[in-house]
């Protein structure tokens, strides 16, 4: 495994644990024994979900308060990823949580 860069990702979610170096390549993965579909629900109030992790991103919807969006996983300690109509979606963090079905 080469670690010159420095930087290697983790994403946890419901269906394992997966590694990536700097340039987004799978190093190991560890699947979950029973994958589940996790959705992000919006808890309450009203959040958009943006086509990229900032504020300044195009808003693509917005959740209402008990409205879910299948999970894809956490991008980083503010931002988690969401499916929207087949592409990736942003959404705060703190505003939601995830549930399974």
């Amino acid at each position: 495994m080469d670690t010159s860069s420095g930087r290697i990702r983790a994403l946890l979610d419901a269906t394992g644990l997966y590694f990536y170096d700097a340039n987004g390549n799978a190093l190991n993965s560890y699947p979950a024994v029973n994958p589940q579909v996790a959705y992000f629900r919006v808890t309450s109030g009203s959040y958009n979900v943006r086509n990229a992790p900032s504020m300044s991103g195009t808003v693509l919807t917005t959740l209402s308060g008990g409205e879910e969006l299948p999970y894809l996983g956490v991008y980083d300690s503010d931002w988690s990823m969401v499916n929207y109509n087949g592409q990736t979606g942003y959404i705060v963090t703190y505003f939601c949580h995830v549930v399974y079905h």
